[in-house]
């Protein structure tokens, strides 16, 4: 697995995000819907990648971003055809009135394991607490 930060960070994953600030404020922003409607213009191009679209929306700082996620392996073979439809839709990004701050980056993006709570004496807490539930309905029944 490729490492960065002298081995102290891992990944697997890649990601190409495409960001924008728009105009707001959000519930009523022309610009947010016509940058929306772009992005569902363009989301069947990029869902063809076999790809993990992922949008995100900022209603307080006005951000507008859009993440393509693929397994690094495959991430070169997009990079080489220049993340199409990347020029497309940040051209038509930058037409958009109210629309600023038009940028791109590659960042790694990596799934983090969950991490089980344990209690005491051993075991996930969740099943801890359901043989405590159990336990209690039995001794609650003996006592009728």
């Amino acid at each position: 697995m490729p490492a960065i930060a002298n081995g102290a960070v891992t990944f697997d994953t890649v990601a190409r995000e495409w960001r924008c600030k728009y105009t707001g404020p959000a519930p009523e922003s022309a610009s947010l819907e016509a940058v929306e409607k772009l992005f569902e213009k363009h989301l069947p191009a990029m869902k063809a990648l076999d790809a993990e679209v992922f949008r995100q929306v900022c209603g307080g700082c006005l951000d507008f971003k859009v993440s393509t996620v693929l397994p690094l392996e495959r991430f070169g073979e997009w990079e080489k055809k220049e993340f199409t439809p990347e020029k497309d839709f940040l051209a038509e990004l930058q037409k958009i009135d109210g629309v600023s701050a038009v940028e791109t980056q590659t960042i790694t993006f990596m799934k983090m394991p969950a991490r089980r709570v344990t209690c005491g004496g051993g075991g996930d807490m969740r099943e801890r607490r359901l043989a405590h539930r159990r336990i209690g309905r039995v001794q609650t029944a003996n006592r009728m």
